[in-house]
This record gives structure tokens, sequence and C-alpha cells, in this order.
């Protein structure tokens, strides 16, 4: 069974995709992100363009989960 772990001990290598809960006010209680460590700001990022755009540092995870795998097709 997959539970929640502590951000701090989440992948920050800017390619692994997690899914972490977000904790702004407004929006999904979980998304799909990714880390990453720039020149101006470090910080997590939507693994999608358009909320990328919308809110471009992403959530304020305070938890994470490995994305499980996607079922093999038939």
């Amino acid at each position: 069974m997959m539970e929640w772990q502590p951000i701090e001990t989440a992948p920050r290598d800017g390619t692994t995709l997690v899914l972490v809960n977000d904790t702004t006010e407004g929006w999904p209680p979980w998304v799909a992100a990714r880390y990453l460590d720039g020149d101006a700001w470090a910080g997590w990022v939507y693994d999608d363009t358009i909320s990328q755009d919308s809110n471009p540092l992403g959530p304020n995870p305070t938890h994470w989960l490995p994305v499980p795998p996607l079922p093999e097709s038939a």
C-alpha cells in the first residue's frame, strides 16, 4: 500500500514525476509535479503546461507519493 511521505524525502532530480499534495487554497488537493532548481528559484512545478502558466511556482506540498505504474495494454 502506498502512503504519503514527507516532502523532504521526495526525489529532487528534476526528472522524476511524483504526486504531491497541493496546499494552495482553491487548487486541487494533489497534482503531478517535478522539482526544478533554477538560477532564480527552486521549487515544485506542475507537470502540465496550462497549470504552470496559471501558477508558475506550482504547489506548496508537504507530502508526496510515487506515480503508480500505468496499466498494461491488452
